[in-house]
């Protein structure tokens, strides 16, 4: 049991505090090296080491994915949310996406 509490507060300490933001896609969809970078709303609870920005690998089949949710929305003029890994390993100065979804 001990074990159980001590995983879920190890898994809420990563994510618990990851970034989030909701708002319009205002730059970009960005594409270098297949990596996708954009700008969406205000930036919550960003890790120290993003500048406000997100990025994922648009080169995986979830990445494309994304990407075609960032294309999508931009084109609708609709809102997004996003949630962050709270982790920049994807772009070092860019908090690293784990989902976006349309408001």
């Amino acid at each position: 049991m001990r074990r159980g509490i001590f995983a879920l507060f190890l898994l809420c300490a990563k994510v618990c505090h990851a970034g989030d933001s909701t708002g319009m896609v205002l730059t970009g969809p960005l594409v270098q090296e297949g990596i996708v970078m954009f700008y969406a709303g205000t930036h919550n609870n960003l890790p120290a080491c993003s500048g406000g920005e997100w990025a994922f690998d648009g080169k995986t089949d979830a990445g494309k994915v994304m990407l075609s949710v960032l294309l999508s929305a931009q084109a609708r003029g609709k809102a997004i949310s996003v949630m962050g890994k709270n982790v920049c390993d994807v772009w070092a100065d860019r908090e690293s996406v784990i989902y976006i979804y349309v408001n």
